[in-house]
């Protein structure tokens, strides 16, 4: 049997896994979109570099850098992002983890609260 304070402790728990859950699947796509992007401005700057090697132009190409830049600061940040929510993600789902097993062992002696 649960106490009144167990179980609340546990909803609380339960609906802070479930925001950094949510948080973490949102980091994950957000890094993942970020990636493509990066992928796709550097795809995109392969091939007017080459070009530009070809044609021996090379002024236009200094907006495509400065967007790749960009994109991969936003991938920089995207991907520090989900490093903070899977921290916090796996540290949650250790507490939850930790309040079920107490929830089985039943309640603690009053002596071993402090």
């Amino acid at each position: 049997q649960v106490s009144g304070h167990e179980s609340v402790t546990l909803l609380v728990c339960l609906f802070a896994f479930g925001e950094a859950q949510r948080d973490l699947d949102r980091a994950r796509s957000r890094a993942a979109e970020a990636a493509l992007a990066l992928a796709k401005c550097r795809h995109k700057l392969d091939q007017v570099v080459d070009h530009a090697f070809e044609q021996q132009k090379f002024s236009p190409i200094e907006a495509l850098f400065c967007e790749e830049e960009a994109a991969c600061r936003a991938y920089k940040r995207a991907a520090k992002r989900l490093v903070t929510s899977e921290g916090r993600w796996f540290a949650l789902r250790a507490a939850l983890a930790a309040e079920q097993e107490q929830e089985q062992l039943g309640p603690m002696p009053s002596h071993q609260l402090n």
